[in-house]
């Protein structure tokens, strides 16, 4: 009896409609493959930036090249890192600022760098533009 109660009571319940997502609401981000990469790194982009922006951005490249150069002294035997080097896996483009325009003010970044050991080092990055140019 208590069963059938309750059976009742649960099908007159209305369960709350979840609110539609209209496609204008929606953010749209696209993933590329850094150039030049091993292994594979996906970059992920906000819907306001492209990749030829990001590659051409004076201060991601000189943060990608130095960073990857950086990773490449792990190939020397005498590296501490050696026996487990750390890769750089991931980057997710958080948000971008511009200045008059087009030009690329910031850029604050989230970088996925780990070794194969599962161990990570932190990876958060903001990248300034020139103010005057």
């Amino acid at each position: 009896m208590l069963l059938s109660r309750l059976r009742l009571t649960a099908k007159h319940l209305a369960l709350p409609t979840p609110p539609l997502i209209s496609k204008t609401n929606l953010t749209v981000m696209s993933t590329f493959t850094l150039p030049d990469s091993e292994p594979k790194v996906p970059v992920n982009l906000t819907s306001d930036l492209n990749k030829d922006q990001l590659l051409s951005f004076p201060a991601f490249k000189t943060w990608i090249n130095t960073l990857q150069h950086s990773l490449s002294t792990q190939q020397n035997k005498t590296h501490t890192f050696h026996s487990s080097p750390y890769k750089l896996r991931k980057i997710d483009i958080q948000s971008v600022d511009f200045f008059s325009g087009q030009r690329i003010g910031f850029i604050k970044l989230k970088t996925e760098v780990s070794n194969d050991d599962g161990e990570k080092l932190p990876g958060s990055v903001f990248l300034r533009g020139e103010v005057w140019g």
